[in-house]
Parts: C-alpha cells; sequence; structure tokens
C-alpha cells in the first residue's frame, strides 16, 4: 500500500498569495518555514497550496505558526529553457491552533 500523508508544523513566512478563477475556484499559496535541530540545524521554507481555503487563512500573520495537513505533489511545466518541475505540498487542512495532545 502506498501512502503520500504529510502533517507540519511551522511559521508562515510571507503573506499568503489568494487566486480566483474564472471557475469560481479559490487557491491560497504560502511559503511556511521548518526549524530543524537534528542532525543539524537547518531552516526548510516549503511551499504550500490550498484550494477552496476559508477566509481566516487569509489574515493569518507573517510569523504565525501553523499546522498544516496534505499530501505531496510534484507539478511540472514548460517555459523557455525547458520542462521544470517543483515539489509542493497540497493542503487538505491548515490551522493555526495549538496541537491539544488528547491525555492517554
Amino acid at each position: 500500500m502506498d501512502l503520500n500523508l504529510i502533517i507540519l508544523c511551522g511559521r508562515l513566512v510571507s503573506p499568503p498569495d489568494h487566486r480566483t478563477y474564472d471557475s469560481g475556484g479559490e487557491m491560497v499559496r504560502f511559503l511556511i518555514a521548518i526549524r530543524s535541530e537534528t542532525p543539524r540545524h537547518r531552516i526548510d521554507v516549503l511551499p504550500v497550496v490550498l484550494w477552496d481555503p476559508p477566509p481566516e487563512i487569509l489574515e493569518v500573520a507573517v510569523g504565525s505558526r501553523l499546522w498544516v495537513a496534505g499530501s505531496v505533489q510534484r507539478r511540472f511545466w514548460e517555459d523557455g529553457t525547458g520542462r521544470r518541475s517543483r515539489l509542493e505540498l497540497v493542503a487538505e487542512h491548515v490551522d493555526t491552533r495549538p496541537l491539544e495532545l488528547a491525555s492517554v
């Protein structure tokens, strides 16, 4: 069985880019920074796409902590230099509330 599932917690790097299409669909793109301490200190900035976002996502301040659950997808396109691609996270759920773990 294959599974494409990702859950991240990081900080919003820049204001969300909101787009509305002729079809009426809406999309928000944003960048989320994920800080890692092991095996070495680094910060990864990852692109996230959320289709038909709730209005409150557009009001999230830069630097806010976000929880993102979704999948990884590779997008392909052609430009003057040839075929290109990039990985992005396609979010199914985005939340700004702190994660509360159930007591065991």
